[in-house]
């Protein structure tokens, strides 16, 4: 959803914050009189670093007097014959100067509806919940279960939206009102439309993209946390490094959604309900490598920050008529987690010349179901399908298939209720020796299923429950894991080809290194090259200083 014009607040210009400067980007005032005929100087912007965007130059753009606007009526047909907003007295244009001129600045601050004709208007509050409340009574006479998902302006955070008890109590409603226009994280205002669904039925359900990626299309060592930069984060404190340091800015991002959701609406569902990553970032250096590294980065990263946060999510997207040449077939976007003319190196499959496969599918690449895929080494994961009672941990390790999930007893119930199923998917776990460890459940394998039933013993109410499941050889996975690499990828440039001369358990050792003890060497590597630097320059003085002259 979008407010469109509604609270414009300026006819000058945009917020830099939240709506991206690319390209020409002519104020509203502008727009409306370019789209009238007349001639405007309008910024240009370009990709910048550390901001988004800076201006490039200015560009006069003439229309020569064309209008976008239909001719004036003909026997029934055509338009006003001039901008709408023009008519009803918005603007003019002053032809003494040659500029437009704004006559009515609140304009899009007031409602112009019948009945409600002059009263200041907020978008939230007086459009896009009496909308959904609208829809959804229309869905539910069809489908009276139908569950309402309500995404708000992307980028935003939902505004304080009033629980029909509290509408009845004007006490409550009072204070809810007084916290609502106190908050600084989202618009001020409250909304007091009873929730679409209402108590059972509503679930909220927001969109996350990287910004910096989705717009940059790079990723490399560095990311960016623009949800906080955007609201006056310090820039230093904004960026992040390395893996570890990449999940961490995701985990803060969603963390701060379910957090902020959880003020302005209460306890409700939450579901991320569009989230993905495209493709074809660093100048689609994968398709042409079969090195999807950094793309599975991303995607583990955005998937366990909301496993960690207990978020489902809808990936974006699948779609099997993918084609490099058009990415999904909407606005060149690029994000299916399968590609249709996927290419084998030998050329058997068809499709576009040179494409190669992702490395970690190519076991899989014999099977219709994964053909093609990009990423499902980290999108195919084991997870709680029905938790018996309430998940509160959950973690998996792609490199080594460890996995973790926790679960706590809501309360004593029947004994269909102590079961927890797992799905461990035959992507990862199909011929491996795997152990199973649990606090206190017995547990029965499905492999057909690709189900693991998981009954607990212990219904005390508050218990928590832990199972773990590991390899037999983590490290196996991890040596075959790069010695497909080698054999798949094709080294580039002279780091590349360097890189294959170091033995793989040195390899492998670095690959192991979390972020503190990487960390920690470099310091010490540091610190060692300083005081050779200081041996070495003392040993140079006191040679210098120690000459005898004859």
């Amino acid at each position: 959803p979008h407010r469109g014009l509604i609270n414009l607040h300026d006819f000058h210009s945009w917020n830099y914050a939240t709506d991206l400067h690319i390209g020409h980007f002519p104020s509203l005032i502008q727009a409306l009189a370019l789209g009238s005929g007349y001639k405007q100087d309008v910024k240009f912007y370009v990709k910048t670093w550390p901001v988004p965007t800076r201006v490039s130059h200015t560009a006069t753009i003439d229309p020569k007097g064309k209008s976008c606007w239909l001719s004036t009526p003909q026997k029934g047909s055509g338009g006003l014959g001039t901008c709408i907003w023009r008519a009803h007295g918005v603007w003019e244009w002053d032809e003494s100067k040659q500029v437009p001129v704004v006559l009515q600045y609140d304009y899009f601050e007031k409602d112009h509806r019948q009945g409600r004709e002059g009263h200041r208007i907020e978008w939230y509050r007086d459009c896009f919940a009496p909308f959904l409340r609208r829809f959804t009574e229309r869905v539910n006479r069809k489908a009276p279960s139908a569950l309402t998902f309500v995404e708000p302006i992307p980028n935003e955070f939902v505004p304080p939206w009033i629980p029909a008890r509290l509408i009845e109590d004007p006490a409550a409603a009072a204070q809810y009102k007084e916290a609502a226009y106190s908050q600084k994280y989202a618009t001020r205002t409250l909304i007091d439309t009873p929730r679409p669904g209402g108590e059972v039925g509503f679930v909220f359900a927001p969109h996350f993209y990287d910004l910096n990626v989705l717009f940059g299309k790079v990723h490399s060592w560095m990311s960016v946390n623009v949800q906080g930069l955007s609201r006056g984060m310090f820039l230093l404190k904004a960026l992040h490094f390395g893996v570890q340091g990449l999940r961490k800015n995701y985990l803060a991002q969603i963390g701060m959604i379910k957090e902020l959701a959880y003020a302005s609406l209460g306890t409700v569902p939450i579901i991320i309900g569009e989230v993905g990553l495209p493709f074809d970032i660093n100048a689609r250096h994968a398709y042409k490598t079969g090195d999807y590294s950094k793309h599975h980065e991303l995607l583990d990263a955005l998937i366990n920050a909301m496993e960690k946060m207990g978020l489902g999510f809808t990936l974006w997207n699948y779609n099997p008529d993918n084609r490099v040449e058009y990415g999904d077939g909407w606005n060149f976007e690029d994000f299916s987690i399968t590609n249709g003319d996927h290419q084998h190196e030998d050329g058997k499959a068809g499709g576009t010349v040179g494409l190669k496969q992702d490395f970690r599918n190519a076991d899989h690449e014999e099977d219709v179901l994964y053909k093609g895929g990009r990423g499902l080494d980290v999108i195919i994961r084991p997870y709680a399908i029905k938790v018996a009672g309430v998940q509160v941990y959950s973690d998996f390790d792609v490199e080594t298939l460890f996995f973790e999930v926790h679960w706590k007893n809501v309360r004593g119930g029947s004994e269909g209720s102590q079961v927890t199923e797992i799905f461990l998917p035959a992507y990862h776990y199909k011929n491996q020796r795997f152990s199973i460890t649990t606090t206190d459940a017995e547990t029965t394998f499905n492999a057909e299923l690709q189900t693991l039933f998981v009954k607990h013993t212990d219904t005390r109410a508050g218990v928590v429950h832990k199972l773990k499941i590991e390899l037999d050889d983590p490290q196996a996975r991890r040596r075959r894991r790069l010695e497909q690499k080698r054999r798949l990828v094709k080294p580039r440039g002279v780091m590349g080809r360097a890189g294959r001369l170091v033995p793989e358990a040195i390899v492998l050792w670095w690959d192991g290194l979390s972020a503190g003890q990487v960390s920690s060497l470099l310091i010490i590597a540091a610190m060692v090259a300083v005081g050779l630097w200081m041996a070495d320059h003392h040993m140079k003085r006191f040679m210098t200083e120690g000459k005898v002259e004859l």
